[in-house]
């Protein structure tokens, strides 16, 4: 399972399935995860964009989804989930597994669930996992896993049941967490403010041969995190390279799309006024990156942007 396919399965788990307050303890991660990406909701909705995406979502079209989605599941996407933990061991076809914090009806989820194709439960020490045939694309059926925990505040759906065992294991103590592995000790989520927090040690092992991850094949540890301040939100990259050579490279790279996102200055003024706020540096193989935006400019960026059409709507009358 590679990232976009669990953000797609993590955008339907939302939606379905969502333990604690927004920050994930690296202890209930499998220790044998390569990457994760951490989405602090309960800091999103605190921070200083927090109101600007709630005006959003309360627009016309969304608002209706959303109500529509609560009076099947009980589930309030704005208020009941917290925080969406993804972790995989690897490459597309390793595995990963999204894990939600929040509240949740168990009873009624598993309701929903047994109506589907194929729907299965077996146990698994005291945790059911649950099993069954996810036919929204009928041209490529996937079975799904889950399990929820008996309390309401936890979920795990993986398309791998592997990965749904492992997590479990890891909760009830039967296998070591990703607390106890070096590489990822310096990514303590929930001692920071980050919104969302993305951090591999081995980023060459997980893009492969696609083109346009080449740059990351020269990069071993990646930690990216957008943090939320008083009147700021603020990107931080921090980047160990595989040479001292391939840092700089790195480094100029960002510097190149800096300079293109400046040269679009008329047309969009404030793409060019946010590229004004990079920031890089190399030092030896580590590359630092760092870009700001005021909240006010954000929560505009946010109330302004276009609300992305959906198959062809916007298209029957087309301008002359």
């Amino acid at each position: 399972m590679n990232a976009r396919t669990c953000l797609r399965i993590a955008a339907v788990a939302a939606g379905m399935l969502p333990v604690a307050d927004g920050a994930a303890p690296l202890a209930d991660l499998p220790a044998n995860s390569r990457w994760v990406v951490h989405l602090d909701v309960a800091a999103l909705r605190r921070s200083a964009i927090g109101p600007a995406l709630l005006e959003r979502l309360s627009g016309e079209g969304p608002a209706a989804k959303l109500r529509a989605f609560e009076a099947l599941t009980s589930i309030n996407l704005t208020q009941d989930v917290n925080s969406v933990t993804l972790c995989g061991r690897g490459g597309r076809d390793e595995g990963g597994a999204v894990c939600l914090h929040g509240r949740l009806d168990v009873r009624r989820l598993t309701a929903i669930l047994g109506g589907s194709d194929g729907f299965r439960s077996e146990n698994h020490g005291p945790h059911a996992i649950l099993s069954w045939d996810d036919n929204r694309n009928p041209a490529r059926a996937v079975r799904q896993f889950g399990s929820f925990s008996t309390n309401g505040t936890f979920a795990v759906i993986s398309d791998r049941e592997s990965m749904v065992r492992a997590v479990l294991d890891v909760l009830d103590g039967e296998a070591p967490g990703l607390d106890k592995v070096a590489a990822f000790k310096s990514l303590d989520l929930a001692a920071t403010n980050a919104i969302l927090s993305v951090m591999t040690p081995d980023a060459s092992s997980l893009v492969g041969d696609n083109p346009r991850a080449a740059v990351f094949r020269q990069a071993r540890g990646i930690r990216l995190s957008l943090l939320s301040e008083v009147s700021r939100l603020l990107l931080d990259l921090d980047l160990e390279a595989a040479t001292d050579v391939a840092a700089v490279q790195i480094q100029q790279m960002i510097q190149g799309f800096q300079a293109m996102a400046l040269l679009q200055g008329a047309e969009r003024p404030e793409i060019a006024a946010l590229a004004q706020t990079l920031r890089v540096t190399a030092e030896g193989p580590r590359v630092r990156a760092s870009l700001a935006l005021d909240a006010a400019s954000a929560a505009r960026l946010l109330r302004e942007a276009p609300e992305r059409p959906r198959g062809n709507a916007g298209r029957e009358n087309p301008a002359p």
